[in-house]
């Protein structure tokens, strides 16, 4: 905790005096090498593969360690396909306090399990949309659910040290599910943290060139969020209410979460397993295909320049200033980029949770 509180008074003096971002949150797309083939995937099939080469990887943990980060977020692809992963973890445990990895559950057998124990790995967030059927159907692979079920056993047994959470994407395909799902995670003693499906324009193209969301599918949310425990007080949940209506629908957004300024670009950064680093997808890049509020004024990618320099850039500083006014979360929602904005800077933990209740 102690930790914590250094590096976000490190922050606020950074922001404060210069300017400057600084990642108190980092997320890395360590590769975009997948064993499953999720029809909802934002990421490119038809992208180059790629994985940060371990020398880099190394390189880069030192740099976040001196720039601040706390929270390291490290997805996929499969980011425990990758070769050495162990050696990887360790690397990123040595400089960063909190190690948090997205998985599909698969590899995650008794000795994966000893290994991210060992590696000092703090949390784990297993893939879980539905139940056994819907699940395996729309993450491609008919093991999907039951490896999901097998990691979480592995995990309470051979790291027990380790948070477990099951990530699930809230869509049409699944809202009639989520009653069932609720009871099954709690049966086995995990939190569920819910997403909010993207359409993103690569989902659509897998789709079909067509929208799954309809006025139905967000009848059926509200009654699942109403049904849900009078203390869950998952903000982000009760926001997807107002957003999927705006879509459907075209009503208007009242939250301010919606309206700006946005901060976050100060204080979080992706990279990507090629070194592209952008702030999140109001930015257009390569990892949000046909998607963003700002086009890049140059190429900001850390094998280029270090990422110290990156944050320095004028160009990059610049960027980040025009994406105060950035809107593009009334378009996508994205979980990764609007739960840390609930909370931070300060303020607006203030603004967003005790002033506007949900």
């Amino acid at each position: 905790m102690i930790d914590l509180i250094l590096r976000i008074a490190k922050w606020y003096r950074s922001f404060y005096l210069s300017g400057s971002p600084s990642p108190l949150i980092t997320h890395l797309v360590l590769t975009n090498i997948c064993n499953y083939n999720c029809s909802f995937c934002y990421l490119n099939p038809d992208e180059e593969k790629y994985t940060l080469p371990i020398e880099k990887f190394e390189e880069l943990m030192k740099e976040l360690k001196v720039l601040g980060t706390y929270y390291l977020y490290l997805s996929g692809g499969e980011p425990l396909l990758v070769k050495d992963i162990g050696r990887y973890l360790s690397l990123a445990r040595a400089s960063i306090p909190y190690l948090h990895i997205v998985t599909n559950g698969s590899l995650l057998d008794q000795a994966m399990a000893s290994l991210l124990n060992r590696c000092g790995v703090n949390e784990i967030s297993l893939s879980l949309d539905a139940m056994e059927k819907t699940h395996n159907l729309y993450r491609g692979n008919e093991q999907a659910f039951s490896s999901v079920i097998t990691a979480i056993e592995n995990l309470r047994r051979f790291a027990p040290n380790i948070k477990i959470t099951c990530t699930t994407v809230i869509a049409p395909w699944n809202i009639e599910e989520q009653v069932s799902l609720s009871e099954l995670c709690k049966s086995l003693r995990v939190e569920q943290r819910y997403q909010a499906i993207q359409e993103y324009p690569m989902v659509i193209q897998k789709q079909g060139g067509k929208s799954f969301l309809s006025q139905e599918f967000v009848d059926k949310l509200n009654k699942f969020i109403e049904g849900l425990p009078r203390g869950n007080v998952d903000h982000y949940l009760r926001l997807q209410r107002e957003y999927f209506s705006s879509l459907i629908g075209g009503s208007t957004l009242k939250h301010p979460i919606f309206h700006g300024p946005c901060f976050l670009p100060y204080f979080y950064v992706n990279i990507t397993g090629l070194g592209d680093v952008s702030p999140c997808y109001g930015v257009k890049s390569r990892l949000y295909p046909e998607t963003g509020y700002v086009d890049p004024p140059k190429e900001f990618n850390i094998f280029k320049n270090s990422l110290r320099e990156i944050f320095q850039d004028k160009f990059y500083r610049k960027m980040v200033y025009e994406l105060r006014e950035c809107l593009e979360c009334k378009r996508y929602f994205a979980s990764c980029y609007i739960r840390p904005r609930l909370s931070f800077p300060l303020g607006n933990w203030m603004r967003y949770r005790l002033k506007v209740p949900y």
